[in-house]
């Protein structure tokens, strides 16, 4: 706002300026991460997990990251489905996986019902596989046997998919 006064100065009032100016400078900092290619978070990265052993061009294949033991093997809120190509290995990605504690739980979907399919006796009779390749025990293995860290320097593993029967 601009005023004169007797002696002929002008002023100027900037207490609504400064608002303005504060708004503008908050809104540049905050969008130039996405303009300069910066992530929110700069711990995260995509996890790249090889698949090998699969049954070539059978349905589908089904991959559970968790990071809480809790879930593993009982509900998953990250997972991934993708069609199973021909060849007896198949890359899978979680994008934008933060740095922690993770385990995966994998499966090949050979009739697309999304379930692990197994017989009378709870045996699977679909392929499978975790994370670390853990020894098979009865009952199955424990977050603690499949669980790794995902950080810096560790953006990809391999599961072998196995079979029973």
């Amino acid at each position: 706002m601009l005023a004169n006064t007797s002696k002929g100065n002008i002023f100027i009032d900037i207490s609504g300026m400064k608002s303005v100016l504060a708004q503008l400078l908050l809104w540049t900092v905050f969008l130039s991460g996405p303009l300069f290619g910066q992530s929110g978070n700069p711990t995260s990265a995509d996890l790249k997990v090889r698949v090998t052993a699969m049954e070539p061009g059978a349905g589908s294949i089904v991959a559970c990251l968790v990071s809480e033991s809790s879930q593993f093997l009982h509900t998953c809120q990250d997972s991934i489905k993708v069609s199973a190509e021909d060849g007896n290995e198949q890359m899978i990605v979680f994008r934008h996986v933060p740095a922690g504690q993770y385990a995966i739980s994998i499966f090949q979907d050979r009739n697309n019902n999304q379930t692990l399919d197994a017989n009378f006796l709870k045996i699977p009779k679909e392929r499978f596989g975790f994370s670390n390749n853990p020894r098979l025990k009865m009952g199955g293995p424990q977050y603690e046997d499949c669980s790794f860290t995902k950080g810096p320097g560790t953006d990809s593993l391999t599961i072998e998919l196995r079979k029973l029967f």
